[in-house]
């Protein structure tokens, strides 16, 4: 198997093509423009579904192929330093791993090989939670984390966000000037028929998704805007995220609304198998963030370098003021609104759903240090790539942030358009789907039938 993504293909079908380990290497110059549409067409042959392919003159990028009508659009994407384009598996990758690049394809000089195995601390060495971080030599914003006898698959290189430098001191990524200028990995509002994040312009994958809209709940408002995944291998990605820092604060929100089939409106589902709504596993391996709905009830996995906690039912407190305090676990209701927050802060979790006072994790979970990396994209409306878990449901207004919000923040998301509240806006250009009034749903579109449009969830404003 070939993970490719958001797809595992077979070997044999994969589209993610060869790559010559004798190519010169020609740094930063990319497929121009013009170009890319052409490029697309030649590799996207006998592929319908587009895929991700190499540049051709920067081995620090690829090109993202999306099926645009009766032709294809291509995007040139750039990995995060120090990553690199990993043609084998589809995805960006540390050098080590691949044949004939190094990081010098971002400009830096100084590529980094793995450090030696001691028993002696150096000077260039921390520990934090049992394991041992090495500093880059040269280059301030880069480390080691050797997980050994932790987790040695975990083992990896990698990279603090810009404007951080890992500090030996801390032995943790530390801001050089000041508060990261902008928190938020993405936002996903869904606004003006497209499916695009506001925050960083990164490159959103996506296939059976459509836009609907909803009346607004006040006079004079715009009406407001869902993407609904068909549940038929339908999903939501962000290449980029592949390897992504995230560092020990931790914040997600959205609205979700299940559609399950021949069930009345307002019934408690019932879901014999995982439907996964957001995780960043993926080719059948766990993430460290993963939500989906199985049975009832909201799952929630959470892994950091310290602890992990798995299965976790979904709950709320009864009355919060009461001593002992009594929670329940939330039910979901079918054509229901329903909204989902999960801050992690410094090895503290809360998690609030539906406007409902929040659950603070018991400490004995063992949380704490970073979230862990994964190297798969961050994924919404399936379950690591495994088969049947494609989500039937409409999401809306999904805002992932690297802090922690505070209750007052937390009760914005839950009460406003987060994306007004927690995120800044970017140009929003990007192709229009169908859907949200634009066009009307069509019986063969690859989604199927659209979803009858749901109300506006309670208090958006």
């Amino acid at each position: 198997m070939t993970c490719l993504g958001m797809r595992c293909l077979e070997t044999s079908k994969n589209n993610i093509g060869p790559r010559s380990k004798e190519k010169s290497l020609i740094h930063n110059v990319t497929v121009q423009p013009d170009d890319l549409a052409a490029f697309c067409e030649e590799k996207c042959e006998g592929l319908p579904g587009g895929g991700y392919f190499a540049d051709p003159n920067n081995c620090c990028a690829y090109i993202a192929c999306k099926p645009l009508g009766f032709t294809y659009a291509g995007f040139n994407q750039t990995c995060m330093y120090p990553l690199v384009w990993n043609q084998d598996q589809g995805t960006c990758d540390f050098a080590f791993h691949v044949d004939g690049c190094d990081e010098s394809c971002h400009g830096d000089p100084n590529p980094w090989t793995v450090p030696v195995p001691t028993d002696v601390l150096t000077e260039d060495d921390c520990v934090r939670y049992g394991n041992i971080y090495t500093k880059h030599p040269t280059n301030p914003q880069l480390y080691y984390v050797d997980h050994y006898g932790i987790d040695p698959n975990n083992s990896r290189h990698a990279s603090c966000p810009p404007d951080f430098e890992f500090s030996l001191d801390e032995c943790r990524c530390v801001g050089m000037n000041g508060p990261c200028p902008c928190d938020c990995i993405f936002c996903l509002p869904f606004e003006n028929d497209k499916v695009r994040d506001i925050v960083n312009r990164n490159f959103v994958a996506h296939e059976g998704v459509r836009i609907n809209s909803y009346a607004a709940q006040n006079a004079g408002d715009s009406p407001g805007h869902f993407g609904c995944l068909g549940g038929d291998d339908s999903y939501i990605e962000f290449p980029v995220f592949e390897n992504m820092y995230y560092g020990s604060k931790f914040s997600i929100n959205f609205f979700f609304y299940p559609i399950v089939d021949n069930l009345p409106a307002g019934s408690d589902i019932e879901l014999d198998s995982i439907q996964g709504l957001f995780t960043n596993g993926g080719c059948g391996e766990p993430g460290s963030i993963e939500l989906y709905l199985l049975g009832s009830y909201l799952y929630l996995n959470f892994r950091t370098e310290n602890g992990e906690l798995e299965n976790y039912i979904v709950q709320y407190p009864e009355d919060p003021a009461a001593d002992p305090v009594v929670y329940s676990n939330q039910r979901i209701l079918n054509r229901q609104h329903h909204d989902i927050t999960v801050v992690y802060c410094d090895g503290e979790l809360k998690v609030c759903v539906n406007n409902k006072s929040c659950v603070v994790i018991d400490e004995s979970v063992g949380l704490g240090g970073n979230v862990l990396s994964t190297d798969h994209p961050l994924t919404i409306g399936k379950f690591n790539d495994i088969e049947g878990t494609s989500a039937k449901a409409c999401i809306d207004n999904m805002s992932v942030c690297r802090d922690c919000w505070t209750d007052e923040q937390i009760k914005g998301v839950q009460a406003f358009n987060e994306s007004a509240v927690m995120c800044v806006a970017a140009d929003m250009d990007d192709i229009t789907l169908p859907g949200g009034g634009s066009l009307p749903p069509s019986a063969s579109d690859p989604a199927g039938p659209a979803p009858p449009l749901p109300p506006p969830p309670p208090g958006k404003k």
